[in-house]
């Protein structure tokens, strides 16, 4: 559903149950973003907020993921 929902939009919402989750689904973001190898490299808003601190959906907090292309990344 990510997916879909990024393919249409370059931006992920994201509410969850605490603030702890929260970190934990920053992290899954990254870690995704670093797995998706594309050639021209990746960029795109991801928004997470706890349900307890959610007012509405501009004032959540944002974070931008940028993977840079997969040329310019040397594995070993």
């Amino acid at each position: 559903m990510l997916d879909a929902h990024y393919e249409i939009f370059r931006k992920i919402y994201l509410i969850v149950s605490s603030e702890l989750a929260k970190k934990m689904m920053i992290q899954r973001v990254c870690c995704r973003a670093w797995k998706r190898r594309e050639k021209e490299g990746l960029v795109f808003e991801v928004r997470v907020e706890a349900v307890d601190r959610l007012a509405r959906l501009s004032g959540m907090s944002k974070f931008i993921i940028i993977r840079p292309p997969s040329k310019y990344l040397k594995y070993t």
